[in-house]
Parts: structure tokens; sequence; C-alpha cells
């Protein structure tokens, strides 16, 4: 070893050499001359900003929260959940990003390792190959050598048991022969003693059978183990050979390992640009959960525009039992105003007859006041006649002055005898007839004095009724007041219930927008969930991948740690494989020169093989430092993975409450279906009778207007009476007043009684005359009163068939409006199915999630399709390697050939 040392010391160095020693030097400089650059940073993947409030503040999301915190439709707590959720959901995009550039780094970080691994591989892949294959080829010489061994013990035990059957066929047949009858009989003691000899030897020879076949037995289960060894040693065989074709396939997939590298260099990179498309993919998810949150706003909005609704419902509810509550107050005013309708009827009957009775006395009275009136104009032209004959009287009292002047005082005295006698004789006469007149006049006076009073009475009778006819006049008018005004009331009522049903059919239509609205954003929110789910899965899967990759990271480590101790070892075997070639071949400078280039290159190697396990050093470094970060990354994410499952069952919660009061709602609502049936039941029997009960007041209000009119002449005549009574008793007055004055001052004669007939006479024709007037004046009313009936019958059947046709509209209306409820009631069942239905989906989808989290906690995928589906993408990703790797390796087979030929 010494001189061999020597002998390589004093070679002079070759060419190779040297120009190894110059590349070095060149790739020092240029190392050296090379400055440090920095990396631009990748325009696909977003800057980093402060996680600062301000940014939050300024979103669209946090400003509908505020929005909506400040209207008060949100509580706090509520409020500032979201809030917190938006932050960790952005945080965790943060996160998510951070960790995508740390893979990516990483990823360079690696395809730089694999760069400077695939020089020193290839070597190394070849050594390994040949040392496998050498001891395959031991092992398999090991295993033939026991093959035979096997085989010539088989063939012993094979040829045993052929000795065997042959000693076995010779002792049967000498039994046989033992056993056949002998012709001899006179040996027959020889024979027994023969026999007893053969016996024993027959006893001897079945042990000897028997431990033949023990022997058979044991030779036959050494067969069977030998021949299961033999299979199992075929086995192993087989195995070996096996491993044999893997260890010469190992040489290949080495090669291929290299164009494997090349290809995951490739894939990594497109992997990059997937993790870029993720990113932005996320970042497009983002904006599409901030537009959910946006929606889900707008829903919470919509979803106490639809609570003040139902809450308008619920008060117009309760008007509408304080309505049925008034309208059972106005048929209990109703009954009692029937009954006052009675009585007043009942009343009306009594005023009826006291009116004909009126009508009566009145008719009596007219008859007497004509027959004063008649009295009057005779004692007028008797009054008349006793002027005539007064101023006769004064004439023939003058003549007879005027005679007496021209007589003498004899005649005087004459005179004066006969005026006294015809004083004493006129003072007799105006005695007479003063005792006739003023008797009569006493009769005439008394009689008048009677009726007088009686019409006084009868006056004071028709004060009292004309009162109290005003009185029931007033009291009806107030209930007519009444009534008008309750009729407005319950047109008001009407018009209210029609405006509130039309509110409700508004609400109703609103409720079915709003249902189908929240239809689709449930299920733009089912698709969301299921988005997030599906997002969730990937955080998952790519925590999966990056752990995973950490740990192929780590098997690598420690397979280049082993492959570099299996180098190194290599180079130790190299080196003294050298040196032992250089002493057995110091002739041949050609190998020499060969071995020097395999030496300096091992060299190289070893230093390449240093440096990259310095770079393996800070990579492990790097790499723990990275998985730190991973499993915090990992914790934070189960962190806000646990925080968004809060949140989910919190919505969860609110789903429940919602649900719980759509309940609530429609039990209410089908207690106002059934309130609203019933009481539109109720207002077709109000109906009814506010339709009979409007006819018969309005042929009451026709009868009371004829009776008012009636009652209005009634006054107008008792007024013309009462006038004409102080016409006739002024005229009374005047009469006394004169004839008191004036009775002593009548001379003249008497009327005759032929005369008195005739101005009796004359008076009854003129009285005759003024009741045809008054006749004719009754039939000219009738008359009247008959033009006007058809007129007032024409009017009335107008104003009911006005009143029939409002009553129609009022009824189609009210149908209509049933109609509408109904159909809003079949909406709303409608809706309770669909919001049944979506329950069902969402539990369904719970359930789901659920079993998906379980697999999870299990370390199962969260669903054998999404797994087969990975599968299938895996396997494609393997087919296009192996694909690449065959192009690859047919590629170099054919440069490696070209080289080889130039070469």
């Amino acid at each position: 070893m010494s001189q061999s040392e020597d002998q390589w010391s004093c070679r002079p160095p070759s060419t190779g050499e040297v120009e190894l020693e110059e590349q070095e030097e060149k790739v020092k400089r240029i190392e050296e001359d090379t400055p440090l650059v920095a990396m631009a940073p990748d325009a696909s993947f977003p800057e980093e900003r402060p996680s600062t409030t301000d940014i939050y503040d300024f979103s669209p999301a946090f400003q509908c929260l505020n929005e909506l915190l400040s209207s008060g439709k949100l509580s706090m707590t509520k409020g500032e959940k979201l809030k917190a959720s938006y932050k960790q959901m952005q945080d965790v995009l943060k996160r998510s990003e951070l960790n995508v550039q740390q893979l990516e780094r990483n990823c360079a970080e690696l395809r730089r390792e694999q760069a400077a691994k695939e020089s020193g591989e290839k070597q190394a892949s070849l050594e390994v190959a040949k040392k496998v294959v050498s001891v395959l080829k031991q092992q398999l010489q090991q295993a033939s050598s026991k093959l035979r061994t096997v085989s010539d013990i088989k063939s012993e035990a094979e040829r045993q048991v052929e000795r065997l059957q042959k000693e076995k066929k010779q002792l049967e047949s000498r039994r046989e022969l033992a056993m056949q009858p002998k012709p001899e009989e006179l040996g027959i003691r020889a024979l027994k003693d023969k026999h007893e000899e053969l016996k024993t030897e027959v006893a001897q020879t079945h042990l000897t059978v028997r431990g033949l076949q023990e022997e058979l037995e044991t030779c036959e289960m050494q067969v069977l183990e030998g021949q299961k060894a033999l299979e199992d040693n075929k086995k192993i065989i087989e195995s070996k050979q096996v491993e044999l074709v893997q260890l010469a396939r190992v040489h290949g997939q080495l090669l291929r390992g290299n164009k494997e590298l090349s290809h995951q260099k490739v894939d990594k990179m497109k992997e990059l640009e997937a993790l870029n498309e993720v990113v932005s993919e996320r970042s497009l998810q983002l904006k599409e959960a901030e537009e959910h949150i946006s929606a889900l706003k707008v829903e919470h909005k919509e979803a106490m525009k639809k609570q003040g609704r139902l809450r308008g419902q619920m008060v117009s509810d309760m008007t509408h039992r304080q309505l049925l509550k008034e309208t059972e107050a106005q048929q209990e005013a109703m009954n009692t105003l029937m009954g006052d309708r009675g009585l007043l009827e009942m009343k009306l009957e009594n005023i009826m007859t006291d009116r004909e009775l009126l009508s009566e006395s009145k008719s009596r009275q007219l008859r007497e006041l004509k027959r004063v009136t008649q009295a009057l104009e005779r004692m007028e032209g008797a009054q008349k006649l006793a002027n005539e004959k007064r101023e006769q009287m004064q004439l023939t009292h003058n003549k007879m002055k005027d005679q007496i002047d021209a007589c003498s005082s004899e005649a005087m005295a004459l005179l004066q005898r006969e005026m006294e006698l015809q004083k004493e004789k006129e003072a007799l006469k105006a005695s007479m007839q003063k005792k006739c007149f003023i008797t009569e006049v006493e009769n005439q006076k008394s009689q008048y004095d009677s009726t007088m009073l009686e019409l006084q009475k009868e006056t004071s009778q028709l004060k009292d009724e004309v009162h109290n006819l005003k009185s029931l006049t007033q009291v009806r008018a107030a209930e007519k007041l009444s009534m008008e005004n309750e009729q407005r009331r319950l047109q008001k009522m009407l018009q209210l219930i029609q405006h509130e049903q039309l509110q409700k059919d508004l609400d109703i239509k609103q409720y079915n927008t709003h249902s189908a609205v929240l239809k689709t954003r449930l299920s733009k929110w089912t698709k969301a969930c299921d988005r997030m789910i599906t997002k969730r899965d990937e955080y998952s899967n790519l925590s999966q991948l990056a752990s995973e990759q950490a740990s192929e990271s780590t098997c690598e480590l420690q397979v280049l740690k082993n492959e570099y101790e299996i180098l190194c070892q290599t180079a130790i075997d190299k080196e003294r494989s050298l040196a032992e070639g250089y002493e057995k071949l110091r002739c041949s400078h050609i190998i020499g020169d060969r071995l020097h280039e395999d030496i300096s290159e091992v060299k190289r190697e070893l230093l390449q093989l240093r440096e990259q396990d310095k770079d393996y050093e800070m990579r492990l470094s790097k790499l723990k430092t990275t998985i730190n970060a991973q499993e915090k990354t990992q914790l934070e994410l189960t962190e806000r993975c646990k925080a968004d499952d809060q949140s989910r069952n919190d919505l969860h919660n609110q789903l429940l409450e919602r649900g719980d009061e759509m309940c609530r709602l429609n039990e209410k609502v089908t207690i106002l279906e059934n309130s609203i049936a019933k009481h539109s039941m109720e207002v077709d029997k109000d109906k009814g009778q506010l339709q009979l009960a409007v006819m018969e007041e309005e042929r009451q209000i026709d009868l009371k207007r004829k009776e008012q009119i009636a009652i209005k002449e009634v006054e107008g005549q008792i007024a013309t009476l009462q006038t004409e009574l102080l016409n006739a008793r002024g005229q009374n007055q005047e009469l006394e007043n004169a004839f008191e004055g004036k009775i002593w001052e009548i001379q003249g004669l008497e009327p005759s009684n032929v005369e008195l007939l005739d101005k009796i006479e004359q008076l009854e024709i003129k009285v005759a005359q003024c009741e045809r007037q008054v006749l004719e004046q009754y039939h000219r009313l009738d008359q009247m009163n008959r033009l006007i009936q058809p007129i007032q019958e024409e009017n009335d059947k107008w104003e009911r068939l006005e009143q029939a046709k409002k009553l129609n509209k009022l009824q189609s209306d009210i149908n209509k409006n049933d109609c509408h409820i109904k159909a809003a009631l079949a909406q709303i069942n409608i809706l309770k199915a669909d919001n049944l239905s979506l329950e069902k989906d969402i539990e369904e989808k719970k359930q789901q999630v659920e079993l998906h989290k379980e697999r999870l906690q299990q370390g199962l995928p969260p669903c054998p399709e999404m797994e087969e589906e990975r599968r299938k993408v895996l396997r494609n990703k393997e087919r296009r390697q192996r694909d690449k790797q065959e192009r690859e390796r047919v590629n170099t087979n054919t440069h490696t050939h070209r080289l080889l030929v130039r070469n």
C-alpha cells in the first residue's frame, strides 16, 4: 500500500484533473462575482395589508351591521358575534394567504434541493443497485443449494418407500403360501413345529411390518414436510426472483425518479398556479360571503318588516274582534230598537186613534163654529135692522119735534103726555124685547161659554197632545239622528273593514313575494353553506397535504441521510477498491487516469453532499419552523372552525326560533281563519237582519214623514182655529161692549118671525155652500193624495233598488274578500309545506355535516364520493407522470445512445 501511494504521489497530474480544478475555480469566481439580488414578489399573490379595525369598518358588511344596530333591528350581542366571526374569517383568509406564500417558498426551495439531488442520486442509485444485485445473487445461490439438498432427501425417502413396499409384497406372498393347505400329512409334527416357527416368524414379521408402517408414516410426514419446505422455498425463490426483477427495475425507477422529479417540478408549478387560482377563488368566495351577509341583512330587514306587518295584522285582528264586539252590541241595540219600535208603533196607533178623535172633534168644533158664525151673522143682521129702525125713529122724532114746535102748548102737553105714554110703551116694549133678547143672548152666551170651555179643554188637550207629539217627534228625530249616526258609523266601519281587507290582501301579496324571495335566499344560503363546507374541506385537505408534505420532507431527509451514509461507505469502499486496483494495475495508466477521475468526482460529490447536508440542516430548521407555523395555523383553523360551528349553531337556533314563530303565526292564522269564517257567517246573518231593519226603518221613516206632514197640517189648522177663536173672542167682546152701550138706544119695530126664518134659511144656505166648499177641498186633497201616492211609491222603489244594488255590491265585495282570504290561506299552507321541506333539507344537511365532521375526526375522508374523485384525480396525475417519465426515458435513452455512438 505504501509503495502504491508513493507511486501515486510521484505520478504527474493528468489533464482531466487539471481541467476539473480549473472548472472548480471558475465556478467559485462566478459565485463570488455574482451579487445577491432580492427576488421580486409574485404579482399573482395579493399584498399583505394591515389588519386594522379601520379596514373592517369601511367594509360593506360592517356598514350594514352598523345600520342594523343603529335601527335597533339587531341586538348588540348578535352584532358583536357577527363582527367577530367576520374578522375571524378575514384573519383566516390572510393566514391562509401567508401559508400559501410560505408553501410557495418551500416549493421553490424543494425544487432547488431536487436540482441538487438529481446529480448525486444517479451514481448512488447505480451503486446501491449493484450491491443489491450481488446480495440477491448470493441469496439465490443459497436457495438453490437448499433446494438441491431437499430434492436429494426427497429422492432417498422415495427409494426407501419403494423398498418397503417390495418387502411388504414378499411377506404377503409368503403368508398366502403358508395359508394354503399342503397334501403331505405324514409330517404333521414337523408341520406343527414349522407352524409354530411360522407363527413366531409371523409375529416378528407383524412387528416388523408395524415398525415399517410407522417408519412409512414418519417418512410420509417427512416427505410432506419436505414438500411444504419445497413449496416455501419455491415461494421464496419466486419472491427473490420478483425482488431481482424489482431490483432490476429499481435502476429504471431511479432513472424515472429523476424524470419524476422534473415532472414534479412542473406539477408543483402547476400546483402553485392552482393555489393562485384557489386564492383568487377564495377572494371571490369572500366577496360572495360578504354579499351573502348583505343578503342576510336584507333578509333580516325584511323579516323585521314582516314582523311589523304581522304585528299590524295582530292589531287588525284585535280591531276585528272589537268590531265583532261592537257588532254584537249593535245587534243588542238593534234588538232594543226593535222593542222601542214596537212601543213606538203602539204609540203611533194610539196617536192615530187620537188623531181620528181629534179630526172628529175638530169637525164638530167646525160645525159649532159655523153655527156660532151663523148666529153672529144673524145678530149682525138684527143689529143692522135695529139701526135702520132707530134712524127711522129719529126721523119721525125730528118730524114730531117740528110739529110740536108748530103746535101750541096744549099740544105740547098732549105731546108730552103722548111722549110719556110712548116712553112708557117703548119702555114696556124695550123691557119685553130686552127680556126676550136677554134670555136668548143669555142662552146663546151660556151655550157659547160651554162651547168655549169645551173648546178650551179640547185646545188644552190638543196642546198637550201637540206637546207630546213634539216631544215624540224630538225623540224620534233624536233616535233618527242616532240611527243615522250608527248607520254612518257602520258604513265607516265597513269602509275600514274593506280597507283592512285590502291591506291584508296587499300584506298577503307582499308576504307571498317575501316568501318567494326567502325561498331564493334560502336556496342561495344553502348553496353558500355548501360552498363554505367545500371550502372547509379544502382547508382541511390543504392542511392534510401540508402535514403530508412535511412528513414526506422529513422522510426524504431521513432517506437522504441514509443515502449520505451509504455514499460515504461507497466512497470508502471505492477508495479501497481504487487502491487495490492501482496496486494490481500499475502499468495501465489509462485505467489509473479513469480511476483518478472517479476519485475526483467522488470528492466533488462528497463536497456536494456535505454542502447538501448543510443545506438540508438549514432546510430542516426551516421546515421545523414551517411545521410549527402550520401547526399554529391548524390550531387557529380548528378554533375558527369551532367558532364557525358555534355561529352555525346560533344560526340554526335562530332558524328554529323562526320556525317556532312561524308555527305560532300559523296557529294564529288558523284561529283568525276560523274567526273570519264565523265572522263572515255572522256578518251574513247581520246583513240579512240589517237589510230587514233598514227596510223597516225606511218604511217607518216614510210613515213618520207622512205623519209629520199631517201633523204640520193639523198644527196649521189648529193655528188657524186659534186665530179664528181669538178673532171671534175679540168680536164677541166688541159686540158685548157695543151692546152694553147701545141696548137702550134701539128703537123701532122688532123683525117678524118670517123675516127671521128667511134670514135663517139664507144663513143655512151660506153654511151649506161653505160645507160644499170644504167638501170640495177634501175631495181635492184626496185626489192630490191619490196622485202623489204612485209617485211616492216609484220614488220608494227607486230608493229600494239603489239600496238593493248597494247591498249586492257589498255582498260581491264580501265574497271577493272571502275568495282572497281563502287564496291567502292556501298560499299560507303552501308556504308552510315549503318551510317544512326546507327545514327537512336543513336537518339532512346538518346530519351530513355532522357525519363529515365525525369522518374527519376519525381520519377518514368526509365523503366516499369525494374520496373516489380524489383518487381518480391522483390516478390521472400518476398516469400523466408515467407517460411523461416514459417519454423522458425514451429521450434520455436516445440521447445516451447518440453520445455513445459519437464517443
